[in-house]
């Protein structure tokens, strides 16, 4: 099966809101063909994208004046994509694998040893969903923030000589709320650090596609086995988002008005250090740091932190 990326002009544009250009295409594998479900695709630069539905196949509606902007596609342990929208009338979008050699990917023994360490850990009743203005503005006509785009939040695992006897990665608990009915899906993402500390390449070549059923407790995920340990570099542990019907819902601002949301969102804790993640919008990956306004001079400040926890072992 060929794998086509088509453009197409709408001449009905008010039942696409104002939006007149419908980008599709299934994302597949270059040498198998084999189609790549909840991929990530974003426009550079703005804060517009979606993802690839379980076949591979994405929509994504644009304004015209968009039509010589550039898209992105990246998958777990792939190479990412970059093309011009006007040049892609009838391309095919295919994904390079990364070849990923053994001591890349850090493989260990399993050790039958149950001493382990818990980081980034966080009360499960402190933690909430962050919320921001519609479009910015000063209105009361608040929802959770996000935009409908594929992001991904990601929180820097620093290595330190303590973790020398429990480098092995156990577990990763997160925790989520819904808006949607479950199930809910995202996809949990590991990157190495770079030599700056930003979120490089995947370290696994596949990726770990979470169902999220219900959200009153953490969520757990295992990772025993991947055999996987702690780079001395670090790692960074990414929840993204998936822009995919199983995951919508329109729900009501303070307003009445009608928002559309996509679930599961990640949720927050207040911490007292100064907090800074990492989120991947528009195409490209940006620090992140939230904090709570003072109300009074005698108030310490304090910072949302995502609720991440990562578990070694021995």
């Amino acid at each position: 099966m060929r794998t086509l990326l088509s453009l197409a002009l709408w001449g009905t544009v008010a039942i696409l809101h104002g939006q007149s250009l419908m980008v599709s295409g299934t994302i597949s594998d270059t040498f198998t063909d084999a189609p790549l479900p909840y991929a990530n695709i974003m426009l550079v630069g703005e804060a517009i994208g979606t993802s690839s539905n379980s076949s591979g196949y994405f929509e994504l509606f644009l304004a015209d004046s968009l039509l010589n902007d550039s898209i992105v596609v990246s998958y777990v342990g792939y190479q990412k994509h970059i093309f011009c929208i006007s040049d892609n009338r009838s391309d095919i979008i295919k994904l390079k694998p990364i070849r990923f050699k053994l001591n890349e990917v850090l493989v260990k023994p399993l050790s039958t040893a149950r001493k382990q360490i818990t980081l980034n850990k966080f009360k499960r009743r402190k933690c909430f969903v962050r919320h921001a203005p519609i479009n910015n503005d000063s209105s009361q006509a608040w929802i959770p923030c996000r935009t409908s785009e594929p992001t991904i939040e990601a929180l820097y695992f620093p290595y330190e000589e303590e973790y020398a006897g429990t480098r092995k990665l156990k577990e990763v608990v997160v925790k989520v709320s819904n808006y949607a009915s479950p199930p809910t899906y995202f996809n949990l993402r590991i990157f190495r650090a770079s030599e700056n500390i930003r979120p490089g390449n995947d370290i696994l070549a596949t990726p770990i596609i979470v169902e999220v059923n219900e959200t009153k407790k953490p969520i757990v995920i295992d990772l025993e086995e991947y055999n996987l340990t702690i780079p001395e570099n670090g790692l960074f542990i990414g929840f993204e988002l998936l822009i995919i019907d199983e995951n919508k819902s329109i729900i009501p601002d303070k307003n009445g008005s009608p928002v559309l949301l996509y679930s599961p969102f990640l949720n927050f804790f207040s911490s007292k250090e100064e907090s800074v993640f990492w989120i991947y919008s528009k195409g490209k990956w940006s620090k992140s740091s939230h904090s709570f306004p003072l109300f009074h001079k005698m108030d310490r400040q304090k910072y949302s932190r995502p609720a991440i926890s990562l578990i070694l072992t021995d």
